[in-house]
């Protein structure tokens, strides 16, 4: 059953760490929250803070199991973070895809039909040597 597409307020801070430097982001910008088969969907458009506006973000939330991150448009990228398992994805930059291991996740779902929070921990390896820890910190509110 399709559920009622709601728009939303959708707040994201990313953090990553490599070695003992940090480096936050944060991101503002409305776009549209479901959920369906209870996997819970937060959708926006990319804008020039993302460094793309041809294309959109999907983030597919399995709660506390899986997400789903696909990027379509000129910087296309697929990112699947999974608790238990370490996943190979692609990230898309102006020179070409990358491939990176997703691997140590950590999934706190802690979002309902109005919305709600998504705290995700991962590592990330380039060629299987170690290059960043991250946090994506989603906070969702409906309009």
């Amino acid at each position: 059953m399709e559920q009622i597409k709601k728009d939303a307020q959708i707040k994201i801070k990313g953090i990553q760490k490599i070695d003992n430097d940090s480096d936050q982001t944060d991101l503002y910008t409305q776009g549209k929250f479901y959920k369906k088969n209870d996997k819970f969907y937060i959708v926006y458009n990319e804008t020039p803070t993302t460094g793309s506006t041809d294309g959109k973000t999907i983030i597919k939330v399995t709660p506390n199991e899986r997400v789903l991150i696909t990027r379509t448009g000129m910087l296309a990228s697929e990112l699947l973070i999974q608790t238990g398992k370490r996943n190979v994805g692609y990230y898309g930059t102006e020179f070409g895809d990358l491939a990176i291991g997703i691997s140590q996740a950590k999934i706190d779902c802690n979002l309902d039909e109005k919305g709600g929070k998504l705290t995700v921990e991962y590592d990330i390896d380039v060629n299987s040597s170690f290059l960043s820890k991250n946090r994506l910190e989603i906070q969702v509110d409906s309009l």
